[in-house]
């Protein structure tokens, strides 16, 4: 099982999300493509630790957020 683990900007560790993977060995890999609903709701970087078996840390993904308002739209996101 692999587990992603979502950190937001300000430091706080949100929902993790766990996925079915299987491991065939040789020079064969694994992807996975999934829907995790995630929720933004604060400008800056979004850090994604990717763990084996929920403790083995294999990496980390980054994600900046930008907050960039359109011309002609009023409002905030």
């Amino acid at each position: 099982m692999v587990h992603v683990r979502p950190e937001a900007p300000s430091g706080q560790q949100l929902e993790t999300f766990q996925f079915p993977v299987l491991f065939e060995g040789g020079n064969r890999g694994a992807n996975i493509v999934a829907k995790m609903n995630f929720q933004v709701d604060q400008e800056g970087l979004y850090w994604f630790d990717v763990l084996l078996g929920g403790t083995q840390l294999l990496t980390r993904v980054p994600l900046e957020v930008v907050y960039q308002p359109q011309p002609g739209r009023t409002g905030t996101p």
